[in-house]
């Protein structure tokens, strides 16, 4: 969902037109359950039963943004990419070891 389908190289196994929506299904699979286990466990809520897993997530996630804001931007390149694609050896051995 977040690359461009020219940058995709499909692997043996490939869904074809079904990989969009069943990506999408996963996306809010996993965003609805995080949600879900940072809830509270019983209600009413008080200091002694609340949940601060969100409010730790909150913190870190706040921090990270901070950080990358006001320094990690200017120097933080990225992962760097050690294989070219356009300068690669084919494989002559069809993959036998």
């Amino acid at each position: 969902m977040v690359m461009r389908e020219a940058d995709f190289s499909p692997g043996p196994f490939y869904l074809r037109r079904a990989s969009r929506p069943v990506c999408l299904v996963a996306f809010l699979w996993i965003c609805y359950t995080c949600s879900v286990f940072l809830l509270p466990t019983t209600y009413p809520i008080s200091a002694g039963n609340f949940n601060y897993a969100p409010v730790a997530l909150g913190v870190c996630l706040g921090l990270i943004g901070l950080w990358w804001v006001l320094d990690a931007r200017k120097w933080f390149k990225g992962p760097v990419r050690n294989i070219d694609d356009l300068h690669a050896k084919p494989d002559d051995n069809n993959g036998k070891v």
